[in-house]
C-alpha cells in the first residue's frame, strides 16, 4: 500500500520512433529500468508516460534511451494535454529541401557546360558544402536507428538506406577530391528530401491509426456540461471527477458511474448487460458507465472519476497487450529482417560485379535497389491491422485484450462453456424453501452471509428473504465452487449446494446438519439455442463444464443439445482447468473457454483463448483474453469474423509487400528504375498497406 501511494507520474517527449519495433524497444528498456512501475508509449504523440517509485533515476532512464538511439526530454504534466510537436522532423525536411534546391540551381550551370572548367570544380565544392547539413543533420535519424540496432544485434530496416546514402556520399566525395565530374550531391540531396517527406506522410498515417485505444472508440461524445458555482461549464470526458454534477442529454451515454439526481428516467443498458428492453431508474439510483439515456435530459452526480473506472483500466491493459509481439507479428518482423539481409547481400554482390564494368551505372542500380527494398511495409502491416480491428470491434461491443487472441480466434475448433451466467441468465430465483420458510433469525443470518458474496445464488436468496437485519458474523469465508461459511453466536453455519434435493438448490447447514433448502431455477438465455446450433453446424466441438450438480447440468445440457460425454459437472476450479487441459490433449484444434465466474479463472488461463461478459466477476474479467460488453453470446460469431478479417488483411498486405519488394527490386537492379523514382515508389508500399487495411477492416 505504501509503495503504491509513492508512485508518481513522469512524462517524456521522444524522437526517433519509426515503427512498432521502436515501441517494443522503449518498453523493454522501461521494464528493465529500476524504479519504473509501468511504462506506456504513445506512438501517435511521440510520448512516454511512466509511473515510477522513489528509486527511479530520470538521468539514468534518459541515458538508456539515448544509447538506444532516441532523443528524449522530460515533459511537464501540463504538456500532456498539448498535441505532439513534429518541429524537428519538419525542420529536417525543410533543411533538406532548401539545400537540395540550392544544389540543383548551382548544378544547372554545370549541366549547361561549365563542368570542365575551374568554375565547375568550384561549384561542385559549394554543392558539397550545401550537402553536408543534408548528410549529417537531415539523415541522422536513419544512421542512428541503424547503429543502435546493431548494438542490440538486430538488423534495422534502415540498413539498406544507410548503406545507399553513405556509399554514394563517399564515392561522390572521392571523385570530388580526385577532380572527377561524377559527383551525385544533387541527386542525393533530392533523394533524402523525398525520402524524409515520404517518411513523414507514412509516420503521420501510422500515428493516426496506431494511436492507443481510447474511450472515444466506444463513446463518440467527448465533452459534457457540468454545473458549477459559476454556472454551466463544458469540460472534456477525462476531466470528470467524483462529486461533480453533470447534465446528461437525451441519447448520450453515461461516461462514468453516476447517481441520478433527477426524477425517474429510462435508460438502455444493452451495452452493459445485453438487456435490450429499457430500464426505469429512480432518484438516487446508481447508473453505470455505458448506459444510454433514452428519456428527457437528466442531472446526475459523478461517483467515480474516469481514471478509477473498470473500463479505463481495461483500455490501459489492452494498449499494453497490443504492443506485445504476437505470433504473426513476430513472423513478419523476422521476414523484414531477412529481407533486409538479402537486400544488403545482393547489393554487395552487385557492387563487386558492376565495379569491373560500369561503376556509375551500377551505383544507380544499387542505390535504387537499396531504397525500394526497404521493408517498412512489413513492419507496420500486422500492428496496423491489430489496432484498427480492436477499435472497430469495440464499437460493436467486443474488446480484444491481446493481439494473440485476435489472431487465433478464427482457428478455434472447440468451445467449452460454463453454465450459470453464461448459458443461463444468471438470475436465479428461489421457487420454495423446504421444509419451511426460514425464521426471522435465520433470515438475518442467511441474509448477512449472502451480503458478503457476489455469487448469483446469493442475490437470489437475498431477494427471497425480503427484509432482514444485518448481524455480526465471525470467520466468514467464501470458497469458490463450494459455498460460504461463518460463525454466529458459537454455531457454525454453511450455505452450499444441496446434496439431497432432486432439484437445483442450496442448503443451509448448522453445525454440520442441513436445516433448510432453497430450490432455485435459472432459465437458459433466449439466444443460446441458436448459438449452439450454429456452432454445431459449423463443425465446432462443444463441451459444457460446470460446478453444478450432475442432474442439473445434464438437464440443462441435454435441452441445448449437448451429448452425454460433452457434459462435465460438479467441477472445482482446479478440475475445470484439468478438463480444459484434457480436452486440449484431444488435438481437436484450439480451445476457447467461455465463462463469467470466479471459479472459471483457472480454466480461462489454461485455454488458448477465453471470453468473459460484462456481468462477469472481476477475476474472470481479468483472466479473459476477450471481453464482451454485452451478455449476448451471439457476439461470439462477431469475434470470429473480426479475427478472420484481421488475419486475412494481414495475409494480403504481407503478400503484396513481399511481391512489391521482389518485383521492384528486380526492376531496380536491371536499371529500369532510377534512385529518384525509387524514392517516389518506396512509400507507395507502406501507403498501400494502410489503404488496404482500412478498406478491409473498416468497411466490414
Amino acid at each position: 500500500m505504501g509503495e503504491a501511494s509513492a508512485l508518481t507520474l513522469k512524462a517524456f517527449s521522444v524522437e526517433g520512433m519509426h515503427c512498432v519495433r521502436c515501441i517494443r524497444k522503449i518498453q523493454a528498456i522501461g521494464e528493465s529500468c529500476e524504479g519504473v512501475s509501468r511504462i506506456d508509449v504513445d506512438f501517435s504523440e511521440s510520448r512516454i508516460t511512466t509511473e515510477v517509485t522513489p528509486f527511479f533515476q530520470t538521468n539514468h532512464f534518459q541515458k538508456l534511451l539515448v544509447e538506444a538511439g532516441f532523443q528524449i526530454r522530460p515533459l511537464n504534466l501540463s504538456e500532456l494535454e498539448k498535441p505532439a510537436n513534429y518541429k524537428t522532423f519538419l525542420m529536417r525536411i525543410g533543411v533538406a529541401g532548401a539545400c537540395a534546391g540550392n544544389i540543383m540551381l548551382i548544378s544547372a550551370s554545370e549541366y549547361a557546360g561549365s563542368g570542365q572548367s575551374e568554375v565547375g570544380s568550384f561549384l561542385r565544392w559549394i554543392n558539397f558544402a550545401f550537402f553536408l547539413p543534408v548528410l549529417f543533420f537531415c539523415s541522422w535519424p536513419i544512421f542512428s536507428n541503424c547503429f543502435h540496432s546493431f548494438k542490440i544485434k538486430k538488423l534495422s530496416v534502415d540498413l539498406p538506406l544507410s548503406i545507399a546514402i553513405l556509399g554514394a556520399s563517399f564515392l561522390s566525395f572521392y571523385n570530388l577530391v580526385a577532380g572527377k565530374q561524377e559527383v551525385y550531391f544533387d541527386s542525393l540531396a533530392m533523394f533524402i528530401f523525398f525520402l524524409l517527406s515520404s517518411r513523414y506522410i507514412i509516420f503521420r498515417a501510422q500515428a493516426k491509426f496506431l494511436s492507443p485505444v481510447e474511450l472515444k472508440n466506444i463513446f463518440s461524445q467527448e465533452t459534457f456540461r457540468v454545473l458549477t458555482n459559476e454556472g454551466i461549464q463544458e469540460i472534456k470526458i477525462n476531466e470528470l471527477r467524483a462529486g461533480q454534477k453533470v447534465l446528461m442529454e437525451k441519447g448520450s451515454y453515461f461516461p462514468v458511474d453516476s447517481e441520478l439526481l433527477s426524477s425517474s428516467i429510462e435508460i438502455d443498458n444493452s451495452l452493459i448487460t445485453g438487456e435490450s428492453l429499457p430500464v426505469t431508474v429512480g432518484t438516487y439510483s446508481k447508473v453505470f458507465a455505458g448506459a444510454k439515456l433514452l428519456s428527457a435530459n437528466a442531472e446526475v452526480q459523478v461517483l467515480k472519476s474516469l481514471s478509477d473506472s473498470r473500463l479505463t483500466a481495461l483500455l490501459e491493459k489492452i494498449n499494453r497487450k497490443l504492443k506485445v509481439e504476437s505470433p504473426v507479428g513476430s513472423l513478419a518482423d523476422r521476414g523484414a529482417q531477412y529481407l533486409t539481409l538479402v537486400t544488403v547481400l545482393v547489393s554487395v554482390v552487385a557492387a563487386v560485379l558492376f565495379y569491373a564494368y560500369n561503376i556509375e551505372d551500377g551505383l544507380d542500380r544499387i542505390l535504387a535497389l537499396l531504397v525500394i527494398s526497404c521493408p517498412c511495409a512489413l513492419a507496420i502491416a500486422t500492428p496496423l491491422a491489430h489496432s484498427l480491428t480492436v477499435k472497430k470491434a469495440m464499437k460493436e461491443g467486443i474488446l480484444f485484450k491481446t493481439s494473440e487472441s485476435l489472431e487465433i480466434f478464427s482457428n478455434i475448433k472447440t468451445y467449452i462453456f460454463d453454465k450459470t451466467g453464461t448459458l443461463t441468465t444468471g438470475r436465479l430465483e428461489v421457487t420454495q424453501w423446504t421444509p419451511e420458510i426460514p425464521s426471522q433469525e435465520l433470515k438475518n443470518i442467511i441474509g448477512t452471509m449472502e451480503s458478503n458474496s457476489e455469487h448469483p445464488v446469493a442475490a437470489a436468496i437475498k431477494r427471497s428473504l425480503g427484509e432482514f437485519e444485518t448481524v455480526t458474523l465471525e470467520d466468514f469465508l467464501e470458497i469458490p465452487g463450494k459455498g460460504i461459511q461463518a460463525r454466529f453466536r458459537g454455531s457454525f453455519y454453511e450455505i452450499r449446494r444441496s446434496e439431497e434435493s432432486a432439484k437445483q438448490g442450496v442448503s443451509v447447514f448448522k453445525d454440520g446438519k442441513a436445516i433448510l433448502t432453497a430450490h432455485l431455477v435459472d432459465d437458459v438465455k433466449s439466444e443460446i439455442h441458436s448459438v449452439i446450433r450454429n456452432l454445431r453446424e459449423s463443425g465446432k466441438y462443444l463441451y459444457l463444464v460446470t460446478g453444478d450438480q450432475d442432474h442439473v447440468a445434464r438437464q440443462v445440457g441435454k435441452s441445448l443439445g449437448f451429448k452425454g460425454e460433452e457434459i462435465i459437472s460438479e467441477c472445482t476450479p482446479e478440475s475445470k482447468a484439468s478438463y480444459v487441459e484434457k480436452i486440449k490433449s484431444l488435438k481437436q484444434g484450439r480451445v476457447a473457454f467461455i465463462g463469467d465466474g470466479i471459479n472459471d479463472a483457472l480454466a480461462m488461463a489454461s485455454s488458448d483463448a477465453s471470453v468473459s461478459m460484462n456481468s462477469s466477476a472481476e477475476i474472470a474479467f481479468k483472466s479473459s483474453s476477450i471481453h464482451l460488453l454485452t451478455n449476448n453470446l451471439e457476439n461470439l460469431f462477431k469475434v470470429e469474423v473480426f479475427s478472420r478479417v484481421c488475419l486475412k488483411t494481414i495475409g494480403i498486405t504481407l503478400t503484396l509487400s513481399f511481391i512489391y519488394n521482389l518485383s521492384f527490386g528486380v526492376l531496380a537492379l536491371s536499371g529500369m528504375i532510377s534512385p529518384l523514382i525509387a524514392v517516389v515508389i518506396m512509400p507507395l508500399s507502406s501507403l498501400s498497406v494502410v489503404l488496404i487495411t482500412l478498406w478491409n477492416i473498416l468497411r466490414r
